[in-house]
């Protein structure tokens, strides 16, 4: 299983690859660079060992009503075996639709305190994150998107990248 919010990597080595003007944040916009087909490259970050491997993410479906997304991560060097692994995976992006409290795969109020903490970003909601009149409306015009991501499948030598 893998989510997004629950991993202990650093993803700040992600970048956008195609058009730069989509970078830009604008108020009322949601979220520019997150459509069908949108892909990410970058490197991951163990935190736990002194280890990195390179990644790339190709989105293959977004609905921005829903706050849901999917597509294929690929990780170069993680298992010997498999030079890259790509997986399929579905995601929810944290908003009105999808709170940062997870309430499934068996993870409570303080494992999603736990995971999320690990990103400074998340430090600012810490303390409200699961209040009933938390306003989820500033993750908004935040310049960072929160998601959860699940892994459904393998799918190395399956798709081509």
């Amino acid at each position: 299983r893998f989510e997004g919010g629950s991993c202990p990597y650093d993803w700040r080595g992600m970048s956008v690859c195609g058009n730069p003007a989509l970078l830009s944040r604008q108020a009322g916009i949601g979220h520019p660079v997150l459509y069908s087909g949108s892909r990410f490259e970058g490197e991951q970050k163990n935190l736990n060992k002194a280890t990195s491997y390179n990644v790339e993410v190709i989105l293959q479906h977004v609905d921005l009503d829903k706050d849901i997304l999917s597509g294929y991560l690929s990780i170069t060097g993680l298992v010997e075996e498999v030079p890259t692994l790509t997986t399929f995976f579905e995601g929810e992006i944290i908003g009105q639709h999808h709170p940062f409290l997870t309430r499934k795969w068996d993870a409570d109020e303080e494992v999603d305190k736990k995971q999320w903490s690990k990103f400074p970003k998340f430090l600012r909601y810490a303390k409200s994150f699961n209040s009933d009149d938390f306003d989820y409306g500033m993750l908004a015009i935040d310049d960072v998107v929160f998601m959860r991501w699940k892994v459904d499948l393998a799918v190395t030598n399956c798709v081509d990248t």
